[in-house]
């Protein structure tokens, strides 16, 4: 099993089948989903058209009582997965059919003093709540180390592979603030050769929900300045990174993003 798709599912029946659909119609087969049935919210109903996955185990679905958070449950699939890599996908979001094969490639080719890449990630395009494109496109840089991480988080969560092994000794936190940039940068932090590698190209649709943590602005940016606490940023440079936070969000959203070329 070269891969290990976790996918946190809380009352995502609206969009979990698209979601699937995405991870199903990838161009390379080594794979299994694991699908975290967070307060066992999930329409089995939904899930008849993947029996046969659910047969042979490429589909699994693991519920659990309590709903958690999205950083439990993705540590909770971490322990639980078979492949040699990771993949995260939120329920509400969809991956371009050649995602992993991509990123599978990157992990392998795009080595620093052959050293691999601890993380993968891609750029995304956006839609609205309805799945509507937004037509927006948010790029990304080709190799992110600790200190260019620190200046704003360009690595969304759905558009990550990283090793197993990696993703057990760096497990999401929880708390109010951002787990998944906090992840990132505990990976990046932990060797100074460690480094992310960023394809440039539309390989997640990335949904914008207007209520979720992220969508809220001021709430975000608290979140934000939470994680430099966490990570034991001096508070001068806390304040230094917080502009540069600000700066690229408004750029991110407010400025002209264009797809590049890897």
């Amino acid at each position: 099993m070269r891969v290990s798709v976790i996918i946190p599912c809380f009352k995502a029946n609206k969009t979990i089948t698209s979601t699937l659909d995405s991870v199903f119609k990838q161009t390379m087969d080594d794979y299994e989903i694991i699908l975290i049935d967070a307060g066992n919210t999930l329409d089995l109903n939904l899930l008849l058209p993947y029996q046969e996955a659910l047969e042979k185990e490429i589909l699994r679905i693991i519920p659990t009582e309590d709903p958690e958070g999205p950083a439990e449950n993705r540590n909770h699939g971490a322990s639980l997965a078979r492949g040699e890599y990771i993949a995260y996908l939120d329920a509400d979001d969809q991956w371009a059919s050649d995602k992993l094969e991509k990123q599978l490639r990157a992990m392998k080719e795009c080595t620093i003093h052959g050293k691999e890449p601890s993380i993968c990630f891609s750029g995304r395009e956006l839609m609205d709540e309805e799945g509507r494109d937004m037509k927006q496109y948010i790029g990304c840089e080709k190799i992110i180390r600790y200190k260019k991480l620190l200046r704003t988080n360009q690595i969304n969560c759905s558009s990550v592979m990283l090793k197993r092994e990696t993703a057990l000794r760096h497990p999401f936190p929880s708390g109010n603030l951002h787990e998944d940039y906090v992840t990132w940068l505990s990976i990046l932090s932990a060797d100074e050769s460690n480094f992310a590698v960023g394809i440039n190209e539309p390989l997640l649709l990335y949904r914008v929900q207007k209520k979720s943590r992220s969508g809220q602005k001021f709430k975000s940016a608290i979140m934000n300045y939470r994680v430099y606490k966490y990570m034991q940023i001096p508070f001068a440079k806390r304040i230094y990174y917080m502009i540069t936070y600000t700066l690229a969000g408004v750029k991110k959203h407010y400025g002209n993003s264009s797809r590049k070329d890897r």
